[in-house]
């Protein structure tokens, strides 16, 4: 899935990332939907620790991060539009699109 945005703010040299974030009362609901659940944290303390310091890492290296809110029915929703297996790349791409959805005004008919 070609991101331009993406490509655009790497031209600026503007960098950011959307992360998909997960609420302590959704996370083993969520958890429980993906197909690489081995792959994700046991728990969500753990797993918002590692988010913790995934952030700092990125803010460390100039790239500004935006926590995206999971939503279960909306990623669902994404990963059939666009015949993606439930798993960390549509959790990614899924963050990117909803970040650009929310900064872009709907078009005019």
């Amino acid at each position: 899935m070609t991101d331009p945005v993406a490509a655009a703010q790497a031209s600026s040299g503007f960098r950011q990332l959307a992360l998909c974030w997960f609420r302590r009362k959704d996370y083993e609901q969520a958890k429980a939907l993906m197909e690489d659940a081995d792959r994700l944290y046991d728990d969500y303390d753990t797993w918002l620790k590692e988010g913790w310091a995934f952030e700092r890492e990125m803010s460390d290296k100039g790239v500004r991060t935006v926590r995206i809110r999971f939503d279960e029915q909306s990623f669902l929703l994404f990963c059939a539009t666009h015949a993606m297996p439930r798993d960390g790349v549509a959790r990614a791409e899924w963050a990117a699109y909803e970040a650009i959805r929310r900064v872009t005004p709907p078009a005019r008919r």
